[in-house]
């Protein structure tokens, strides 16, 4: 990666929900390479999904920004699989959604709704070290998917069915983040938030090639280097695979 040159300029930009740009600077001097933009929202603007853009030359980088009113919650919400990862094989997914009033009492007879995001991870087991398991030819992006709207029983419970929606072919493990509100009958929301992997295959492929030389990392010519494969499912496990 090459440096910028002295005095180039760098555009920063916000925009809101509505695509309308409510911040722009130009920045044409850095402090050890790092551009600082600071900026903020009105207290009237629009909550929901901003976008960050900053513009260098013919280069165009973007980052998805939420911005949320943010009430302290006053309901403890608990959204619970089970087990500590999500698999293809799961088939439909059960969730099971527990909500009480901070001072314990059950959160009955409350709208509650929740958004999946995917993103990308990084596929690691730990019998396979220095084995790469991730496609780096493989781009992935995703958009948010409702889960989950509904109402809580008289015991502060509800329970969610749901399928991983998955658009194009995944580099490697994804990472699940759930977004969840809970409203109060005035309308007030409490807000949770957590994440989890999510295994979009049953059977992984990883390699691991030769460290070469240790000075440069070079692979020396005319002579044999041993590149190893392994397969293995979503637990780590080594498993047979045909055609690999």
């Amino acid at each position: 990666m090459k440096a910028l040159p002295e005095n180039h300029p760098v555009i920063f930009e916000l925009e809101n929900p509505e695509g309308q740009i409510t911040s722009r600077m130009v920045r044409s001097s850095s402090v050890n390479g790092f551009y600082t933009f600071p900026t903020k929202t009105d207290p009237e603007a629009p909550t929901g999904n901003w976008t960050a853009r900053t513009k260098v030359g013919q280069a165009t980088f973007t980052q998805r920004v939420r911005i949320e009113t943010v009430k302290p919650n006053r309901l403890k919400i608990n959204l619970d699989f089970g087990k500590d990862k999500l698999t293809i094989d799961d088939g439909r997914i059960t969730g099971n959604l527990t909500v009480n009033w901070l001072q314990g009492n059950p959160g009955k007879n409350l709208k509650a709704e929740f958004d999946l995001l995917l993103s990308r991870s990084e596929t690691k087991f730990d019998k396979y070290p220095n084995f790469v398991f991730d496609n780096p030819f493989n781009e992935f992006t995703s958009e948010d998917q409702r889960i989950f709207e509904g109402t809580t029983d008289s015991e502060g419970k509800a329970t969610m069915n749901f399928s991983v929606g998955i658009e194009g072919n995944p580099p490697g493990v994804l990472r699940a983040t759930f977004r969840g509100k809970v409203f109060e009958e005035g309308g007030n929301y409490s807000l949770d938030r957590f994440s989890m992997p999510y295994y979009p295959f049953s059977t992984f492929v990883g390699v691991r090639v030769p460290r070469g030389d240790k000075y440069l990392g070079m692979l020396a010519i005319n002579q044999d280097h041993k590149v190893e494969v392994a397969t293995v499912d979503a637990n780590g496990n080594p498993t047979s695979v045909n055609g690999v």
